[in-house]
């Protein structure tokens, strides 16, 4: 049996707690302190999650928003284990062989317990095992109480398999915000939940009493600060394991807690060591150690956190450890800020027998047990809105108007039949639908075969009957298969052409109506040629005509704008086979044009000005009269063909005196036009009286004048006194027409403060600076 004084690690596999059989040599034990997942056959994690999308289409049609749902989730699967890698076996083999560092290991024989040299116990081969677990427990935790967007459901197993590697399954439904969880904690290297388990097996030591006894609180308080707490954790291939402020002795725990109290009562030992034997009281110390410390913890710190405890209640980073540093995952034990009472008598009797019931809590965060990368394999993403069976789904509408137009009713024959080449048999179904309303609307359903490549056969056949108000004889078409899966049946698949025409973006103020004239080529009925008039009071008309035995919906028309001057335009022969016709302009663009006269109102008495457009058989002329310079026109035209923008304009001019100037012609562009007497140039002088002692004078006035003997003439009085002068009145501008005339007169009149006058008579001059000195 399974020797609980005998107990060891192995360098490199801290994990494994080995014991050894208290009567075969080459028995050992191993009890692991880490879960682990199962390994599958081809070498993987026993460990999946399903990542999928929601089936919109049970959500919301395609017509609707989509609700504030949740459109996606999750599925995952896990089986642990406590189970000791081969790799790891082997290394406790080569360990034990190797003589386990020339330990000392008690024996027991009946109720004696000697220590001897390990290497002298074993030899041969070396047979591993697990123990006999009597009893246990394991759990699954993740998101402890997030709500139901995060887990939905859960199920798995409460007790492990209690046979060798002690097998457990579990599986999680997660809502949306769940998965995304699970999938950031993979990216980002942090753990979302742990595994549990609590075990126990039976050993065997020697006989033995324990009395522990005092006051909880006291104890808890004391303790809390040092009590022994070892954790294990996977990372990156490598496994590290973490020791916190501890107590390694019974002499050092006693002296530790002065409110515990701990007794115990050798019993029956007996010492009776081998050759270079040693006195056992070391290892009889540490098994009470052993009892006292399982008990303090089973009775204050539980491994681990409980399910539900509120990270807020703890008072500190339940990932922080020690000094601040962040690790995977936690113990309440260090979080000192965590205050809770219990206020009972201890008294706590052990008294052992041959046979001893241990208990241990192996413990570790999810993604400590496997790697990240093997979690990113193991994730499999599905999209629930692609059905395994696919359903052929078609609504059929018939577009016919049965108010206006001259049929009674149809009927629709739809048929689905096809053999499915995965096995699942013939699938036919035949359907008949009536049509008599405007209303009315059916739908063609039936589970689609499937062809050998699995993609489903989409095709069917439908035809139509055609029933008229003014004859008992029905009209049967043709069939026609299609894989449409919104079958709307026209004018188009019944052998008639219904138009209906509308009144578009026509310029009311240019065009008074347009001439729509139908043809449909190669049948002689009275209604295979129909015109139709659009005006702005009536915008709308329709043609309908039957195609006889012709299947094409193509039709002829021309069309004819009836402008407001008498003009008419008539655009070429058109095909279309379109149901609704909009009747625009038959304008690309428009040229618009402004025109500013220019000139002396007088000795101007008017500017007329004559602006024409030709395209063609498509003219615009226009004439408009300037009485004055603050006058303008905008001049505008609907262009046929935008390429084609230039225009021609003809200015004459009328003078005061009954005079008069007849323009020619001139080749006109868009923009501003400037018509009349239009200036060549600009004359431009400015008076300088920067030499003038004006303490001296108290007025000067100065004129300036212009003029070309050709009609352009223009005068300007600047004033000038002590005052600061307005700069706008020193510059004089204007426009001449003759930039060779630049010649103009000045005349100043100097009045001064002591009566004292200065004159200058009119003076010609070209000079663009007039400099007053005198």
């Amino acid at each position: 049996m399974l020797n609980f004084l005998n107990h060891f690690t192995v360098p490199g596999v801290d994990h494994v707690m080995v014991f050894h059989d208290d009567q075969d040599p080459k028995q050992f034990y191993m009890v692991p302190e880490l879960p682990s997942l199962l390994t599958r056959d081809d070498g993987s994690p026993s460990f999946s999650l399903i990542s999928f999308a929601r089936d919109f289409t049970l959500l919301a049609d395609k017509a609707t928003a989509l609700p504030t749902a949740e459109t996606e989730g999750g599925l995952l699967q896990l089986t642990t284990c406590l189970e000791v890698s081969q790799e790891d076996q082997q290394k406790i083999r080569q360990h034990i062989a190797g003589g386990m560092g020339r330990a000392m290991v008690p024996r027991l024989s009946g109720r004696r317990l000697t220590l001897m040299p390990a290497a002298s116990l074993v030899g041969g081969d070396i047979s591993l095992s697990y123990p006999t677990w009597v009893d246990g427990k394991v759990a699954f935790h993740l998101f402890p109480s997030g709500g139901a967007t995060f887990i939905k459901a859960m199920e798995g197993s409460e007790k492990p398999s209690l046979v060798s590697s002690n097998l457990a399954s579990y599986t999680a439904l997660l809502g949306q915000e769940g998965l995304r969880l699970i999938r950031n904690a993979v990216e980002e290297g942090w753990s979302p939940g742990t595994i549990n388990y609590t075990l126990s097996f039976v050993a065997r030591i020697p006989n033995l009493k324990v009395h522990v006894w005092g006051e909880s609180h006291d104890v808890y308080n004391e303790i809390k600060e040092h009590c022994t707490v070892v954790e294990t954790y996977r990372s990156d291939g490598s496994t590290r394991t973490y020791r916190y402020p501890q107590v390694s002795s019974l002499t050092e725990l006693r002296n530790l807690s002065s409110a515990l109290h701990i007794e115990y009562d050798l019993g029956d030992f007996r010492t009776a060591a081998a050759s270079g034997g040693e006195d056992p009281t070391k290892a009889i110390e540490d098994l009470v150690f052993n009892i006292v410390q399982q008990m303090v913890i089973e009775k204050f710190l539980s491994p681990g956190f409980e399910p539900g405890l509120k990270a807020e209640k703890l008072g500190t980073d339940p990932l922080a450890h020690g000094g601040g540093e962040r690790m995977p995952g936690g113990n309440q034990l260090w979080l000192k800020d965590f205050e809770q009472r219990a206020d009972a008598t201890i008294d706590f009797t052990f008294e052992g027998t041959t046979n001893f019931l241990v208990e241990k809590h192996p413990t570790s965060e999810l993604f400590a047990v496997i790697d990240r990368e093997q979690v990113k394999k193991s994730i499999i993403e599905a999209d629930l809105s692609k059905p395994y069976f696919t359903l052929l789904d078609v609504p059929v509408q018939v577009t016919a108007d049965f108010d206006r137009d001259p049929i009674a009713a149809i009927k629709v024959f739809l048929e689905y039949d096809q053999e499915d080449e995965k096995g699942g048999g013939r699938k036919r179904q035949v359907e008949e639908f009536l049509f008599d309303s405007n209303e009315d609307r059916y739908f063609f359903r039936v589970v689609m075969a499937r062809g050998a490549d699995g993609t489903p056969k989409d095709e069917y056949t439908y035809r139509s009957q055609i029933i008229y108000k003014a004859s008992a004889k029905s009209q049967d078409l043709a069939p026609v298969t299609t894989n449409d899966r919104n079958l709307i049946i026209g004018y188009d698949q019944l052998n008639c052409v219904n138009v209906a025409v509308y009144w578009g973006a026509i310029p009311a103020d240019a065009v008074q109506q347009v001439q729509v004239s139908f043809r449909y080529p190669g049948v002689d009925l009275p209604s295979a040629t129909a015109d139709v008039v659009l005006r702005l009071d009536a915008p709308q008309a329709s043609w309908f005509t039957y195609t006889g035995d012709h299947r094409s919906s193509e039709y002829e028309y021309d069309v004819t704008f009836f402008m407001t001057d008498g003009q008419r335009v008539t655009l070429p022969t058109q095909r279309s086979s379109t149901q609704r016709l909009i009747m625009n302009a038959p304008f690309e663009d428009k040229l618009r044009a402004t025109f500013v006269p220019q000139g002396a109102f007088p000795p101007i008495a008017s500017i007329v000005v004559t602006a024409t457009y030709t395209d063609g058989d498509y003219e615009v002329s226009d004439v408009h009269s300037f009485a004055g310079v603050g006058d303008t026109w905008e001049w505008s035209v609907d262009l046929r063909d935008r390429s084609k923008r230039e225009f021609t304009y003809r200015v004459d001019v009328t003078y005061a005196d009954g005079s008069s100037s007849q323009g020619e012609p001139r080749t006109g562009a868009e923009g501003t036009v400037l018509v009349g007497d239009v200036a060549r140039d600009m004359l431009q002088v400015e008076i300088v009286p920067t030499l003038l002692d004006m303490t001296k004078w108290k007025l000067v006035i100065v004129r300036l004048s212009y003029d070309d003997g050709a009609g352009t003439t223009a005068q300007h009085v600047a004033q000038l006194t002590a005052a600061p002068p307005d700069p706008a009145a020193l510059k004089w501008v204007i426009p001449i027409t003759d930039a060779t005339k630049r010649g103009y007169t000045y005349q100043i009149q100097a009045y001064g403060n002591a009566g004292e006058r200065h004159m200058v008579d009119p003076t010609p001059s070209t000079d663009s600076l007039l400099v007053l000195e005198f």
